[in-house]
């Protein structure tokens, strides 16, 4: 299975669709305002791609049921990074990043990483718009990294008791 379906038609920029052979997936990278109040689209990309390593990056503003979001990361099956970006300040880039060895795909638009966004049809979620493009590891690696921020690992549990954001 290819990492990601392309309905884009055939194009100058079909050279940025991931391959028809589906290469193992080295990592997933997310990051968005909300993860919607169940994080299922984020486990739905999890089962679709089994990566080896998973990053989601937050703020204190992600809007996630933070106990979905752990329980998600807990069944992903791999490596998990949780991160908090410094300074803590609403970030509203909506990306999903996947590197699979040498190759490596960028999702980005105006989809959350939610359910309405990523899974349902425009009559029952969101209508969206995203841009798939081809890169390297380190361009999408880097891309998760705004200019001036750092990351650390989230606090444990907010003044709601969730790991992360808000219901």
């Amino acid at each position: 299975r290819p990492p990601l379906r392309s309905v884009a038609p055939p194009g100058p920029w079909s050279a940025a669709r991931p391959p028809r052979a589906s290469p193992a997936v080295d990592a997933l990278l997310g990051a968005a305002p909300s993860f919607g109040p169940n994080a299922l689209a984020l486990w739905r990309l999890i089962q679709r791609l089994a990566p080896r390593n998973l990053s989601v990056y937050t703020t204190s503003t992600t809007s996630v049921d933070g106990s979905r979001l752990a329980s998600t990361l807990d069944r992903a099956g791999a490596n998990v990074s949780l991160y908090a970006y410094e300074p803590d300040v609403f970030t509203h880039a909506k990306l999903i990043g996947i590197v699979a060895g040498s190759q490596s795909w960028i999702f980005s638009g105006s989809a959350n990483l939610s359910q309405a966004a990523l899974t349902l049809t425009a009559s029952d979620g969101n209508v969206e718009l995203s841009v798939l493009t081809a890169a390297t590891p380190e361009q999408t690696r880097a891309l998760f990294m705004p200019p001036g921020a750092t990351v650390r690992p989230p606090p444990t549990a907010d003044h709601n008791g969730s790991t992360v954001g808000r219901r």
